[in-house]
């Protein structure tokens, strides 16, 4: 037995097979962000912010999308940084920081979040104060009732995506995707069937 491993160690070391690069560098990708490609679905769920970044909108509108993360997959938000939508934004990035400071800053935080009025000025302290902040992320279909169509051709629902610095109580809807670990899909049959 101790021969014949000696003898395939030997033949292994002669025709060692190696993966191409272009092969190895989409191997690397794949590993380094298994833990992370999957997407978090319908639900309530408790993450921490790896990134805040700005974007732009089709319209010219800039925004900033906070890339957040747990164990189960990772999720993104994105808080608009127009005149109309900057209050509330301010407002929501606000909560974020009082909550992850400490107790006795939290209201020297309040204090100084109430000051602010620069989308710039807010892009900055979100970076600089919320990386590896713990908040929830709520995931839920949109009141509208608006669709899209995936990339397979397929009508799903719109979600509307939230960053909370508090646990929100699920609605039934999330509490039973969750609970399924699944999406919400609804059989209108099974809907016509019902006598109430």
């Amino acid at each position: 037995m101790a021969d014949e491993q000696k003898d395939l160690l030997g033949q292994l070391a002669k025709n060692d097979v190696t993966i191409n690069k272009k092969a190895a560098e989409k191997m690397k990708e794949e590993i380094l962000t298994a833990s992370t490609s999957r997407w978090l679905g319908v639900g309530v769920h408790e993450v921490f912010i790896q990134a805040v970044e700005l974007v732009q909108a089709k319209t010219g509108t800039m925004g900033m999308k906070f890339i957040v993360e747990n164990d189960e997959g990772k999720g993104e938000v994105t808080m608009w940084l127009s005149e109309a939508a900057l209050p509330y934004t301010i407002k929501n990035v606000s909560g974020l920081v009082v909550h992850s400071t400490d107790a006795d800053k939290k209201d020297k935080a309040r204090t100084f979040m109430a000051n602010v009025v620069s989308a710039k000025e807010l892009f900055d302290i979100a970076k600089d104060k919320l990386i590896q902040a713990q908040c929830w992320l709520s995931i839920r279909e949109s009141r509208d009732g608006s669709t899209y169509t995936d990339k397979n051709g397929e009508q799903r629902p719109s979600l509307d995506r939230n960053l909370l610095s508090y646990e929100p109580k699920q609605t039934p809807t999330q509490t039973v995707a969750k609970a399924t670990g699944g999406e919400v899909v609804v059989d209108e049959d099974i809907l016509k069937n019902i006598p109430f």
